[in-house]
């Protein structure tokens, strides 16, 4: 008897003509709910084609969560609605929608099945390449690890499923998986698909639509994404390798040093990268704002694409537009105005424009959007579409026209700042000063003639810094530089980590003064302190739907007892 695999509808084809020689895909029926027998799908290389979309497609689901996840714990932000501000304040339970990792697991079942079940239809299909299935193997092995990586910065520790589901409907009743060993198996899983994924894409010539092919390159799996997703989580498992292999918790082949060195050289590889159609760098800084409108740039490394156009009917990133642009997400007031100097120069006696991300660019002058009643200042990034300090209309994304957003994942930009940060983590702190100089100086470019007079801009000054101090330096780069893109919590945790390796006793206020200062009110500093004491108070509670469906896991215990402060 034929197994029944249920397609869930398609809400967005994101590569409607694929390159003649890499596959073409027709156009999916958005209506697509029919069962279909395995036998009757796996058979040839379209099949598999249009199983990889729906695979990208569920991954897409994914993204408001990679961004609660990733952004909202930090300092940055501010919100007047319920959920976001439960997060700000860190007062999170097991039965918040934000807890449920669902859509995460939905996109690597879809995942596993196009790994499990595309050599059958190679096998069947003359025309479906041996290096057409390497490609497609690789890309399903780094989309996979991918949404691993992004569970282990969030969980103390969760299952780790590899099986291909035959249904939606799949229980995943395994054991969990400590969240290092599961990131230790994603990074593991990244270099298996280093040498099958795609090395480059044809020219536009070879794609029936010319115009998908930067969302192509930019929106799929490919050598330099990998390359991103390497630097990224040798970085991250660099903070605490050292301690966990002395504590015998957890055997990872590597030193803190080893993976540091790591971080760099994969930075270095997606910095460098070019064929002979595409090349990586940073925009100029008077073009800053095209990283996000139109998107899909030079500096783009990998982007879930969002795409909307007047003759076919794309999806557009509903939720993250409707929440920038009505003030549902905004600056927080004080990050607006005090960490945020350095956008507006007061932080270093420059005049107050001289920064090219500052206001008209990545925040307005005016208040946060008309359906929102609270303090702060419209995400204009996220909203613009080009440089306006007022907001005025003509100058915003409209519904249905340019509303989509790209969930970007990696800019060239993070390469270097992860260079940074690996490199003062080696203490070669005059080869970290050059990397951060890269993103600053682009950002500063009208005032060349004045840098001898600059600290922030000089080189030997901050190579003269203490390894803390140009941590410092980098969190407020990070910030300026990657603000609001679903990654400030996941910056303040991995250096909270690696401050407990030299200063455990004072790591927690690598987050804490920061959250303290945004909100400038030091008389909320003991509140914070009793909230962020211990470090899984970190980490999200897993969902009470998850801990009934799976007996095998346990609830994180800074939510199981009463430790958790409100």
């Amino acid at each position: 008897m034929n197994t029944i695999f249920k397609i869930s509808k398609i809400k967005l084809f994101l590569f409607a003509a694929l390159a003649t020689g890499m596959g073409s895909c027709s156009l999916l029926d958005p209506n697509l709910d029919n069962e279909i027998t395995l036998d009757d799908m796996w058979k040839k290389k379209e099949d598999v084609d249009k199983a990889l979309v729906a695979a990208y497609d569920q991954v897409q689901g994914c993204t408001q969560r990679f961004y609660e996840w990733g952004e909202l714990g930090g300092e940055l932000l501010n919100s007047d609605q319920g959920g976001y501000r439960d997060i700000f304040n860190h007062e999170l339970n097991e039965t918040m929608s934000v807890a449920s990792w669902s859509s995460v697991y939905g996109a690597i079942s879809k995942i596993n099945l196009v790994y499990a079940y595309a050599p059958a239809a190679q096998a069947v299909d003359a025309t479906f390449k041996m290096e057409d299935l390497e490609y497609l193997m690789g890309e399903c092995i780094a989309l996979r690890s991918m949404c691993y990586f992004y569970l282990a910065r969030t969980y103390l520790e969760a299952p780790y499923v590899e099986e291909a589901s035959l249904t939606d409907l799949q229980n995943y009743i395994v054991p969990p998986m400590d969240r290092y060993k599961l990131m230790d198996t994603a990074r593991l899983g990244l270099l298996k698909a280093l040498p099958l994924v795609r090395a480059s894409w044809p020219s536009p010539d070879n794609f029936s639509d010319p115009a998908m092919r930067a969302p192509t390159v930019k929106g799929r799996i490919s050598k330099p994404v990998v390359y991103a997703l390497l630097a990224d989580i040798y970085l991250t498992m660099a903070s605490e390798v050292d301690n966990l292999n002395l504590a015998k918790k957890i055997k990872i082949n590597g030193t803190s040093a080893e993976f540091y060195e790591k971080a760099n050289a994969y930075a270095d590889s997606a910095i460098n990268y070019k064929t002979q159609y595409d090349t990586y760098g940073l925009t100029s800084g008077d073009r800053w704002l095209t990283n996000f409108y139109p998107g899909n740039v030079n500096e783009t490394i990998f982007a879930i694409q969002y795409m909307r156009n007047t003759t076919t009917s794309f999806a557009d990133i509903g939720w993250m537009w409707d929440t920038f642009r009505d003030g549902g997400l905004v600056w927080q007031p004080n990050v607006f105005t005090e960490t945020y100097k350095q956008w507006q120069g007061e932080k270093r006696d420059q005049p107050v424009d001289d920064d090219e991300r500052g206001k008209g660019i990545s925040f307005l002058l005016s208040s946060s959007g008309s359906n929102s009643t609270v303090n702060g200042s419209i995400i204009w990034k996220f909203v613009g579409i080009r440089e306006d300090e007022q907001g005025a209309d003509e100058n915003r994304r409209t519904i249905g026209v340019n509303d989509a957003i790209n969930f970007t994942i990696y800019r060239v930009a993070e390469m270097y700042l992860i260079k940074a940060e690996a490199l003062n983590c080696l203490d070669l702190r005059s080869e970290a000063a050059d990397a951060l100089l890269k993103v600053r100086e682009r950002a500063v470019p009208s005032i060349s003639d004045l840098r001898t007079d600059r600290e922030f801009l000089v080189q030997s000054a901050l190579a003269s810094k203490t390894l803390v101090e140009f941590e410092d330096e980098l969190l407020a780069e990070r910030a300026a530089e990657l603000g609001a893109e679903g990654k400030r919590w996941f910056d303040l945790v991995r250096f909270a980590k690696r401050r407990m390796n030299t200063d455990p006793g004072n790591a927690k206020y690598v987050i804490i003064d920061r959250i303290v200062e945004a909100r400038s009110n030091q008389t909320q500093k003991p509140k914070w302190e009793a909230k962020l004491f211990r470090e899984d108070s970190w980490f999200f509670p897993i969902s009470r739907t998850e801990l009934d469906n799976n007996k095998l896991l346990k609830q994180n215990a800074y939510y199981s007892t009463d430790f958790s402060v409100k």
